[in-house]
């Protein structure tokens, strides 16, 4: 990934906004290191903020920071869903918890909803 030095901040809070939901289903951790360093608007380390997207990129599925991302997902559109709804998804989200599932699952359930 080609890092420029002169990255401006609207363009690294695109980039977040755009990826944040990724980072916050691989590392909690990276989620809030990120978003920390988003805060210095005057002077943002971009370069440590593009290698830490790559960091959350490059990192293997955590199922329960994946977990913690679809429950912020959800909350979303929670309050417009049916009770059936809300026990589907946290269905989904056991059998998810308990392997019988992949990611892409609940991926495509969320997405139905955007």
């Amino acid at each position: 990934m080609k890092i420029e030095k002169d990255i401006r901040i609207q363009d690294l809070e695109k980039l977040w906004a755009e990826e944040k939901y990724l980072v916050l289903s691989k590392s909690q951790n990276l989620y809030k290191e990120i978003r920390e360093e988003l805060k210095n608007k005057e002077n943002p380390n971009g370069e440590n903020i593009l290698n830490l997207l790559q960091k959350a990129r490059d990192l293997p599925p955590s199922t329960s920071d994946f977990i913690n991302a679809s429950q912020h997902i959800w909350g979303y559109f929670k309050n417009e869903t049916t009770k059936k709804e809300k026990e589907e998804f946290l269905t989904l989200l056991e059998k998810y918890r308990q392997s019988i599932i992949d990611q892409r699952t609940i991926k495509v359930y969320l997405k139905d909803y955007l």
